[in-house]
């Protein structure tokens, strides 16, 4: 964690998009936008990051991560082109399935239909690795239809596809993911999601419900939800987190003399 106060002699680079300096009588250096954000208490104008591009990297078994993907992809390298000549920086943010949470409960009509038991047991510990890839499948999918990016052709909407499949015959009817970065410095939005935030609470229905409701895809305040019930606790809880991430303090590691490896080895990180 780096105190801005503790920074010496701060030194811009590279027309101002690099910064370097001395904390502790060690070198430090990163983005320049890095450091305006946490001297500017995280501005919007410094922190906002639109964007362009969800994909994923899973491979076999997990046997890829973002390293890989981002080493060679076509669609990255397109975006590098086209904002080449533009003040705006670039970024690639890798995201993280930190946790995952089953609960019975929804906003939607108990007649319906619902959870057939025994799903969570038997598809996230008997059959680990589908599970995860699955997971990785309904995120991107999730984050795609939420932000619609510019450069996304696939899955601008929320509709059914086959990796929706198991949550839908097991009976899950609501699908929940919470953008989260607690300290971090970026805020994201979207042509869509004009409001940037460091946290977005989405929520969306399955789809192929035998009765749908009116809402399909959105932020959790975009929903009726009963007022006494688990699923109003979990958007209470959801909504706290995403208070902490508006006023947390932001926190930025340095690098010292061997700065950043170029191929960072985000294998350990999980699905």
């Amino acid at each position: 964690m780096l105190s801005t106060d503790a920074v010496q002699d701060p030194t811009s680079r590279s027309d101002d998009a690099y910064w370097s300096g001395i904390v502790n009588g060690a070198p430090v250096h990163g983005e320049a936008w890095h450091l305006a954000a946490l001297l500017s208490d995280r501005a919007t104008s410094i922190s906002a990051h639109e964007v362009l591009y969800v994909g994923q990297a899973y491979g076999t078994a997990g046997s890829r991560h973002t390293g890989h993907r981002t080493s060679s992809h076509s669609t990255l390298q397109k975006i590098y082109e086209d904002h080449r000549a533009q003040e705006w920086d670039v970024f690639v943010t890798p995201l993280v399935v930190g946790k995952l949470l089953s609960l019975n409960d929804d906003h939607i009509d108990d007649a319906i239909g619902g959870l057939e038991g025994g799903l969570l047991e038997s598809i996230m510990q008997h059959e680990r690795n589908t599970v995860a890839e699955n997971t990785v499948d309904v995120v991107e999918h999730l984050l795609i239809s939420y932000f619609r990016p510019k450069y996304n052709k696939k899955l601008l909407d929320w509709v059914d596809a086959k990796h929706l499949a198991p949550l839908r015959d097991g009976g899950y009817r609501l699908v929940s993911v919470q953008l989260q970065a607690l300290h971090e410095l970026a805020a994201f939005f979207s042509a869509t999601r004009t409001s940037p935030h460091r946290s977005h609470r989405i929520l969306a229905e399955v789809p192929a419900l035998p009765e749908g409701t009116e809402f399909t895809i959105g932020g959790w305040d975009e929903v009726d939800l009963p007022e006494i019930s688990g699923i109003a606790l979990l958007a209470a809880v959801t909504a706290t987190t995403s208070e902490l991430a508006r006023s947390s303090s932001g926190i930025l590691r340095v690098f010292g003399d061997s700065g950043p490896v170029s191929q960072p080895d985000f294998s350990a990180w999980g699905a």
